[in-house]
């Protein structure tokens, strides 16, 4: 079934000529443009130290799954297979290097209709280069970098399956529907929205028989998710949502123009505003670039949007920036005039990367040298360290040695819940990086004139993963009331769990939410045994008093306390109507 007009004027461009002829001088001087762009990945890769969130991911690497709490598994194996290959920062970003290269290689393949002359490359990098996240995950590894590979070879895709929808181009399409929502479930989000702006396409058996394939193929992970109670979908969904706030609104833009430089989004926006969609390839490029733009701006009345949600985005944007550049000289001269320039800021930023400048703030300095500080004071040891996923990646990454968090609920969940590493290190001499309320804990100095307090034990409580069930006959509740209520607290270690703890005095607590507020209270009275053994069940009763607060809804839950390590998430919470 044909999905587009068979006749196509010559200023549809998009969709001709056919097949277009290169001449080969031309395709050496892009591999030329292109080599020299994955050597300062390269390089950048290399002399640049981890981000985050990167040794986070390092960390998923070294546990490969179907699936983890944040992502599904696309990033880990990416960095697996570098890290293979070579060790350090280098072998952690060395397929998001190769990555971006392979993008833009699928990107001039759907755009190259329009490329004449060296000219035009110079025009085609330049655009690329200046959305300025889009140059980050070239060299940092986090899911949008597999992300934008698989968008770009879905759209190319999705162009050839426009000209001749066969098996052969069903199959690419497949390939690319697949990679993106193994990459980041915002590949969901683009599939719909090119499927919205071709309806047609649910008419067409090969695009289907992609899709049920695309399907097939991503069972490993739905079952994943099945499996550990479906984590990801409860914290995107669910656990993100916080009330809304109109700094969450009004930074959005802002954090936008950045993210995707102002210049090139303010010309995309133009263009999408003075100019129709010529055809219907470039409209799905419309619907890409309007619909994350708007879905993720409307995703502000529910919480905190991060800048490079829509980073997806800049793969259509190359497209059409540069068709129109080329097509028509008023904007060729606006992409030389104002977006060329930003070239220079970004190189600018690139180097202030590798060369730390005291008084410039970037999440990618210190890590290593605050890793082999703190590694000579702790020896050997476990760390523990409390609400932070960051740290114990950025720990182990550095020094080799095992790093864990507890976390507790003023933080969030995350891939160190279902690891649960703390089961490893049951009796064993652990050090927890600890608070200066804690009495155990001694100061010591890292770099940066940090403070560290560290407690060296060997009665690390593992309380994290107890799990409390509890259930009101009336959900409806005074305030102010005190109210005795029955539990069951099961052990789901396999060792005994010791609730008398010297150094971590064991306690149990009521949680409580309402709208932005949350905190914790203890109970007016409970009866907890010594020790749990491993795999039992216990029941006991609580008594606790309801929060004085105005007629409302209110979130609890019951949580342990294990001393200075705050309460964790031991129960789900339960809405309660104030009267």
């Amino acid at each position: 079934m044909e999905l587009i007009e068979t006749r196509i004027k010559p200023q549809h461009g998009m969709l001709i000529p056919q097949n277009p002829v290169l001449c080969p001088k031309l395709t050496r001087y892009f591999f030329l443009f292109l080599g020299g762009w994955t050597l300062v990945n390269l390089l950048q890769a290399s002399f640049t130290q981890l981000n985050p969130d990167e040794a986070y991911y390092w960390l998923y690497a070294q546990h490969l799954e179907w699936g983890y709490f944040d992502h599904p598994p696309m990033i880990a194996l990416f960095i697996k297979l570098g890290s293979l290959l070579l060790s350090g920062e280098l072998g952690v970003r060395l397929l998001t290097v190769l990555a971006q290269s392979i993008s833009l290689i699928f990107i001039w393949l759907t755009a190259r209709s329009w490329t004449t002359d060296v000219k035009t490359l110079v025009l085609f990098f330049g655009i690329a280069g200046s959305i300025a996240l889009f140059d980050v995950y070239g060299f940092v590894s986090t899911p949008d970098a597999p992300l934008l590979l698989f968008e770009s070879i879905f759209l190319w895709a999705y162009q050839q399956f426009l000209r001749h929808a066969n098996w052969k181009t069903a199959f690419w399409i497949c390939l690319g529907m697949t990679g993106m929502i193994y990459s980041k479930y915002h590949g969901f989000l683009i599939i719909a929205l090119v499927c919205l702006s071709n309806l047609r396409l649910l008419k067409n058996g090969y695009f289907w028989a992609a899709g049920i394939l695309t399907c097939l193929l991503y069972l490993p992970h739905v079952l994943w998710q099945i499996h550990h109670g479906f984590p990801s979908l409860e914290y995107h969904l669910i656990d993100r949502a916080e009330p809304f706030q109109w700094q969450y609104l009004l930074e959005y833009w802002p954090n936008q123009m950045v993210a995707l430089n102002p210049f090139t989004l303010g010309l995309i926006l133009y263009l999408m505003y003075r100019f129709r969609p010529q055809h219907v390839f470039e409209k799905s490029l419309y619907f890409i670039i309007g619909g994350l733009l708007l879905f993720f701006w409307l995703m502000t009345f529910r919480g905190h949007v991060e800048p490079q949600w829509t980073i997806a985005a800049a793969v259509p944007m190359i497209i059409i920036t540069y068709r129109q550049a080329t097509q028509k000289h008023s904007f060729f001269r606006y992409v030389h005039r104002f977006i060329f320039p930003t070239l220079l800021l970004i190189l600018l930023a690139r180097i202030i990367l590798i060369v730390p400048l005291p008084f410039v703030d970037v999440p990618f300095y210190g890590h290593r040298e605050w890793a082999t500080t703190l590694q000579r004071i702790t020896g050997n040891h476990p760390v523990a360290f409390m609400d932070s996923y960051q740290k114990p990646s950025l720990y182990t990454f550095y020094t080799h040695q095992p790093a864990f968090t507890f976390n507790s609920i003023d933080y969030r969940k995350n891939q160190f819940d279902i690891w649960k590493m703390e089961t490893r290190f049951h009796d064993q001499p652990c050090v927890l990086v600890s608070t200066p309320e804690d009495p155990y804990a001694q100061p010591y100095s890292l770099p940066d004139q940090q403070t560290v307090y560290l407690h060296f034990t060997r009665h690390l409580p593992t309380v994290q993963h107890l799990r409390i069930h509890f259930k009101f006959a009336d959900t409806h509740v005074r305030a102010g009331e005190n109210i005795r209520l029955p539990v069951e607290i099961y052990n789901p270690y396999p060792f005994a769990v010791h609730l008398h703890n010297q150094e971590f005095p064991v306690s149990l607590k009521t949680v409580w939410i309402h709208g932005d507020k949350k905190w914790s209270e203890p109970l007016i009275s409970s009866e907890l045994p010594p020790i749990i053994e491993a795999h039992d069940t216990i029941q006991t009763t609580i008594q606790f008093s309801v929060p004085n607060l105005p007629a409302s809804h209110v979130h609890m839950a019951i949580s342990f306390q294990a001393g200075v390590i705050k309460p964790a998430f031991n129960s789900s919470f339960v809405s309660l109507h104030l009267q």
